[in-house]
C-alpha cells in the first residue's frame, strides 16, 4: 500500500511539473500576440495596446466600426459566409479592414466581397532594392495617403504581390515594388527568362461602401523580426492612428502546446468556482488523511519494531503479525 502511495505521489508531482513547464513556456505560434520570438506579434500588441482580439462570428457590442481598424493577418483557415457577412457589415459601417496575406488564403474573402483584387501567391524578390536577402525587398515607391503619411520605405519579408483590376475605379495602389523585382515562380532564387518582372502592386486601398479595405501582400510586415525595419512601425501607426484596433485570431493554426495552455487556463477558471474548489480540497484532505493513516499503521506495527530492534528477524515479525490478524478474525467470527 505504501508503494502505491509513493507511485501516486510521483505521478502527481510529474503532472504538476509538466503543467508548470507548459504554463511557463511562451507560445511560439506564428502571429501569436503573446509570442516574444521572431515570428510573434508581441511588439505589435504592445505598440497598439489595448487591442481587442476576436473571432469573426460576431463583433463585440462595444465596437464602433467607424472609429476602428480590423486586422486580418496571415489567415490560414477559410472564411465562412457568416464571417464574410461580419466583415462586410464592418465595412458598411465605416470601418477599416486590413488584410495581410501572401499565399492567397484571403482570396476567398475578397471573392465573397466581390472585390476585383487578389493575392498572387508567388514569391517576389528584388536583387537590388533589398536587405540581406533578395526576399527582403525594400519598397520605396509609395503614394502619399493617410495610410502612408509617415512612411518613406518598407522592408518586406518573403512577400507576394497583388493583382488589382485596372477597371475598378474604387481601387488605388499605394505601394509598388521596384523595376528590378520579379516573381520567382520556380523558387530557384534567380530571375529566369519568362518570369514576370516588376514593378508590382504591394499595397492597395479599395473604397468599399462606407469603409476602406487595405490589402498588403506581406503577412509578416509587423512580426517581431520585421516591425522595426525601415518604416514598418510607422505604417502600423498610420493604419491604427486614433482608432480602436481589433485583430482576428480565429484564422490561425494553433499548436498543441497553445491548445494545451488554453485548456489549462479554462480548467483553472473552472476550478476557481466555489463548488469545484471545495470539492477538490475535501478530496485532497481525505486522500492525505488516508495515506497518513496507512503509513502510520504500518509504522506502529512491523516497521516500528524493526527500527527499535533491528537485530530481530523481520520475516518472523511479519509472520507473527499475520497469525495475530488471523486469530483476531477468528475471534470476531466466534463472537
Amino acid at each position: 500500500m505504501k508503494g502505491s502511495a509513493v507511485i501516486l505521489l510521483g505521478l502527481a508531482a510529474s503532472a504538476l511539473m509538466i503543467i508548470g513547464i507548459a504554463l511557463a513556456t511562451p507560445p511560439q505560434d506564428d502571429f501569436d500576440l503573446s509570442n516574444p520570438y521572431w515570428n510573434g506579434l508581441s511588439k505589435f500588441k504592445s505598440r497598439i495596446n489595448p487591442a481587442i482580439t476576436l473571432n469573426l462570428q460576431q463583433l463585440p457590442s462595444e465596437v464602433n466600426p467607424s472609429s476602428s481598424t480590423l486586422f486580418l493577418i496571415g489567415p490560414t483557415k477559410p472564411f465562412s459566409k457568416a464571417e464574410t457577412s461580419v466583415v462586410n457589415a464592418f465595412l458598411e459601417r465605416g470601418g477599416i479592414v486590413v488584410v495581410m496575406d501572401e499565399y492567397g488564403s484571403g482570396n476567398e474573402l475578397l471573392a465573397e466581397l466581390a472585390v476585383q483584387a487578389s493575392f498572387t501567391g508567388y514569391e517576389m524578390r528584388d536583387p537590388l532594392f533589398r536587405g540581406k536577402d533578395s526576399r527582403l525587398a525594400r519598397i520605396i515607391d509609395l503614394k502619399p495617403s493617410l495610410y502612408t503619411a509617415n512612411v518613406s520605405s518598407l522592408m518586406l519579408n518573403c512577400a507576394a504581390t497583388l493583382w488589382i483590376s485596372t477597371e475598378d475605379k474604387r481601387s488605388e495602389v499605394l505601394a509598388y515594388s521596384s523595376y528590378f523585382s520579379y516573381l520567382d515562380e520556380n523558387l530557384n532564387g534567380l530571375p529566369d527568362e519568362g518570369e514576370p518582372k516588376g514593378p508590382f502592386p504591394i499595397i492597395a486601398r479599395i473604397a468599399w461602401k462606407n469603409g476602406t479595405l487595405i490589402l498588403v501582400s506581406d503577412s509578416s510586415l509587423f512580426i517581431n523580426a520585421m516591425i522595426d525595419e525601415a518604416d514598418n512601425n510607422n505604417f502600423l501607426s498610420d493604419l491604427a492612428a486614433y482608432r480602436q484596433v481589433l485583430i482576428d485570431t480565429s484564422h490561425w493554426e494553433i499548436s498543441r502546446l497553445t491548445l494545451f495552455k488554453a485548456q489549462l487556463t479554462e480548467a483553472y477558471g473552472l476550478a476557481k468556482a466555489n463548488e469545484v474548489k471545495y470539492t477538490l480540497l475535501a478530496t485532497l484532505a481525505v486522500l492525505t488523511f488516508k495515506l497518513q493513516w496507512v503509513e502510520g499503521k504500518e509504522e506502529d506495527e512491523v516497521e516500528k519494531v524493526s527500527k527499535t530492534h533491528p537485530e530481530w528477524n523481520k520475516e518472523l515479525l511479519n509472520k507473527l503479525e499475520e497469525l495475530r490478524n488471523e486469530h483476531g478474525v477468528e475471534e470476531r467470527r466466534e463472537a
